[in-house]
């Protein structure tokens, strides 16, 4: 990595040629300068300068992460790192505290302070660095061990949502002391936002949508000896579910699905005829 001296930086300080200090590290703004979501004008404030107030103020660390790999250009000489002024700015998996960052509502309780901090830290550790490979969404499937870990964890029972299936024989425990009685979809909407936090939707829909879309028909509509006996080891990962909704006529339109399935003659299985477009978590 490049080394350069606080004097240096502050040359490149114009519109065509634009330099900045966050913490020690020095990025190159210059081709950022028009895609920058408040505006060229802001950057220009401290172009060629020591950003790392400005930024903390308004970003989290997240977003240096994301950028870094296209922005960063070198770091700070060791006189220059000596003027560093040190920020208590929130790690990678930790609340900000830094007003409005965070989202909230009034009808967030303990319960929901704590789980998002639980889920968070969890994405982090387990799921942050398989977020990162640009290939995922193209991977023929989806890791097995990861679902059985957010299974076990009940990150999967989370993401399904209250029910009375969560009492039931071999269903996870729900995470960070969270009971079915107060489980509220108030924390299913954090699981969504702490989940979407990795920046890579493919992954997140691949991990729970699926299961969202195909396993409330059987909790719902199947006979409850049917659901005891498949919900569990779907919600401990270690099966998945598919809603097999692949008619091109029908889409989410059940009604108007042309598909048949009729039983065989000997009365064993069914024999399935129509055309398939699509099955969500096939």
């Amino acid at each position: 990595m490049k080394v350069f001296s606080r004097a240096e930086v502050q040359k490149h300080n114009k519109e065509d040629d634009c330099y900045i200090i966050i913490d020690d590290k020095i990025y190159d703004m210059t081709k950022f300068m028009g895609l920058h979501p408040g505006g060229e004008g802001v950057v220009m404030q401290v172009a060629g300068q020591d950003a790392t107030e400005a930024f903390y103020g308004m970003h989290r660390h997240e977003i240096l992460v994301k950028y870094s790999k296209r922005l960063l250009i070198g770091e700070l000489d060791a006189e220059g790192k000596k003027s560093v002024k040190k920020f208590d700015n929130p790690a990678v998996g930790k609340i900000s505290k830094i007003p409005f960052m965070e989202s909230t509502s009034p009808f967030y309780k303990k319960s929901h302070h704590k789980l998002r901090k639980w889920v968070r830290t969890w994405c982090e550790t387990h799921l942050a660095e398989i977020a990162k490979e640009d290939d995922f969404p193209q991977t023929e499937h989806m890791p097995a061990e990861i679902m059985q870990k957010m299974g076990e964890a009940g990150l999967l029972a989370l993401i399904m949502g209250p029910g009375e299936y969560l009492g039931w024989e071999g269903v996870p425990k729900l995470p960070a002391g969270l009971t079915p009685e107060e489980f509220d979809y108030f924390h299913v909407s954090i699981i969504l936002q702490e989940t979407k936090r990795l920046g890579n939707y493919g992954l997140v829909d691949g991990l729970g949508g699926g299961m969202c879309i195909g396993l409330p028909p059987v909790v719902n509509f199947g006979s409850k000896a049917l659901a005891q006996k498949v919900v569990p080891s779907i919600i401990r990962g270690e099966k998945c579910i598919a809603l097999a909704i692949s008619d091109p006529y029908a889409g989410s339109d059940v009604a108007n699905m042309q598909a048949s399935a009729v039983k065989s003659p000997c009365g064993n299985f069914y024999i399935v005829n129509g055309v398939k477009k699509w099955i969500t978590n096939g």
